[in-house]
């Protein structure tokens, strides 16, 4: 019996092969609800996936194995980045218990058990057993534009409850913070804006000799605090630092390594420093596009780009008009909610992220269909909110069949 190469055996689970009567080794019958998409940060190989077990729904990542005693072999006992793993998916079974790091344990499915059950019957087309595949869906990009709305209110709901009992230019400056973590470092970047708060940026930029002093002593404070500096401590004693182990740099590109990301906030800070970043892009919010993106693209002389065309758009996207929206309402600010809005739905498709890539795939679009930023928030509202939680059954772009007799 030789060994299959992993890939092969994520391929089957991916494609959704139509195998009934599937159960772990304990026993436990378990059907496939959402296969989960592929991991781009560390530990197991599909994310978000979702399986309904007789306890109910588990979400979490998938890890393929060729046997099971791949798991010890390869020390995900012992690695933390695998406590989410939900199910451990194998071609044979010849080990105990996928233990995790926690003390918790997964559950193994072999899958050359189900295979020799069900050898003849099963169906090889690509998520064949998906309900966003099995046609009849109405007026699809339609449907993509009213989930991106409801992201947006989404944002703008969220920034509302945190303007409450949080000062606006602190409030604006911590989503923009999470906003340059990307999806791997947002929780990091939001501790360390609470920690050094905009007030604190904006008073250095004030009080410094010169620009270059002022990004110095900036980036100091920031780096110093993040646990990113040369020095393991903070610069400030009443300031607690963090752990350069709370930031997750596997597989991040050296353009977005966050010391350069905390770079360009601080290239922010001194370019508003007059007026204060708060009332500069709110003001920013009624110029054109390619304006507005150019008020937060950082790219000093003789350095490549700190803040891009493409990060400075998602920003907008998902940060400043958001923001604008909510704080636009709740300060009386004649039209600047409207305009939020306004510019939100006519925005250009930004560039693709992983999880857009991932629901065209699902859904057999094309970038040309999801030719705007509406309709690409609308495929990442429909993945967090449907997909990755297994409410297939409720989703707008199910089969009319496959609702009538989804689960419950």
């Amino acid at each position: 019996m030789g060994d299959l190469p992993e890939r092969l055996i994520s391929q089957m689970w991916q494609e959704q092969l139509q195998m009934t009567g599937l159960a772990t080794e304990d026993a436990d019958p378990i059907t496939i609800i959402y296969p989960g998409r592929l991991n781009d940060r560390r530990g197991a190989d599909l994310r978000d996936a979702v399986i309904a077990t007789s306890g109910g729904l588990a979400c979490g990542d998938i890890e393929f194995h060729t046997r099971s005693s791949h798991w010890w072999q390869h020390g995900h006992h012992l690695d933390p980045a695998y406590n989410r793993v939900v199910l451990q998916v194998v071609m044979w079974h010849d080990s105990g218990d996928a233990r995790l790091e926690n003390g918790g344990r997964a559950p193994t499915l072999c899958l050359s058990r189900h295979l020799e059950e069900q050898a003849g019957g099963v169906a090889s087309s690509a998520h064949s057993g998906l309900p966003c595949c099995a046609g009849e869906r109405d007026n699809p990009l339609n449907i993509l534009e009213e989930s991106g709305d409801a992201r947006f209110q989404d944002k703008a709901d969220a920034f509302r409850a945190e303007l409450e009992d949080t000062a606006p230019g602190q409030c604006l400056y911590q989503g923009m913070m999470a906003a340059l973590g990307y999806s791997k470092n947002q929780s990091p970047f939001r501790k360390l804006a609470a920690r050094v708060p905009l007030a604190a940026l904006e008073s250095i930029a004030r009080v410094a000799p010169s620009p270059a002093a002022s990004l110095a002593g900036q980036q100091a404070l920031l780096l110093g605090v993040a646990g990113l500096g040369e020095s393991p401590s903070a610069p400030a004693a009443d300031v607690p630092s963090m752990s350069r182990t709370e930031w997750e740099l596997f597989k991040v590109r050296p353009s977005n390594h966050p010391a350069l990301r905390i770079a360009a906030m601080t290239h922010l800070v001194q370019r508003y420093r007059q007026t204060g970043m708060l009332a500069a892009l709110m003001d920013m919010v009624w110029q054109d596009r390619p304006r507005l993106e150019e008020g937060l693209i950082v790219a000093p002389d003789g350095h490549p780009s700190l803040l891009g065309r493409a990060r400075a758009a998602d920003i907008v996207i998902n940060v400043l008009l958001p923001f604008a929206c909510a704080w636009g309402g709740m300060s009386r600010r004649p039209g600047l909610a409207e305009r939020a809005v306004e510019r939100y739905r006519r925005y250009p498709r930004l560039a693709a992220n992983a999880i857009e890539r991932h629901m065209c795939r699902q859904l057999g679009l094309t970038a040309r269909a999801v030719s705007s930023a509406r309709r690409q928030q609308g495929l990442i509202h429909i993945y967090k909110t449907l997909c990755s939680q297994g409410r297939c059954h409720r989703c707008p772009l199910a089969g009319k069949a496959w609702k009538a007799g989804g689960p419950p």
